[in-house]
């Protein structure tokens, strides 16, 4: 890989080197997700799950219309913690916490909605989900959210 990453199109010519029947976007998936040497291969500490939650929900509120730029993210951990984690760990991390939350919070009804405005209800995960050690919140800066903001928060939560 070494040899190719600097060239246009190193996937397609990687695919081609090879010739197994492996397409140039299953490649480049398999080197991002797992082969590239500057992956943290371990698993997500308390402090980066922590962290993951926090990051994800303060940018839902600042950019509700937007998906989740999660190479933002990864390169902001990457800058906190020192390790390079792969796109899919920290979404499959995130989508993972989110999905158990709903599911021990929420009746087992399919179709939950708020009965005001039929707009699905959002649980968000909080702290005590991954056993965060006490005394850690001093390490992140969080954006300071304003009474007004409060207030919309609580309106899109209720």
């Amino acid at each position: 890989m070494n040899e190719y990453k600097a060239m246009p199109n190193c996937y397609v010519m990687i695919s081609k080197k090879i010739n197994k029947g492996f397409s140039p976007k299953q490649i480049r998936q398999r080197w991002i997700s797992q082969l590239d040497p500057r992956l943290c291969q371990w698993p997500l500490d308390n402090n980066e799950k922590f962290y993951i939650i926090h990051w994800v929900e303060g940018y839902k509120i600042k950019n509700p219309s937007k998906n989740i730029n999660w190479k933002e993210l990864i390169f902001e951990m990457e800058k906190k913690f020192g390790k390079f984690r792969s796109e899919s760990k920290v979404k499959n991390y995130y989508s993972s916490t989110l999905k158990q939350r709903r599911k021990r919070q929420l009746p087992s009804n399919d179709n939950v909605f708020n009965q005001n405005n039929n707009v699905p209800t959002t649980v968000l995960p909080s702290p005590q989900d991954i056993n965060v050690p006490k005394g850690y919140l001093h390490d992140i800066d969080f954006p300071i959210i304003k009474g007004s903001d409060r207030i919309k928060i609580k309106n899109l939560l209720n």
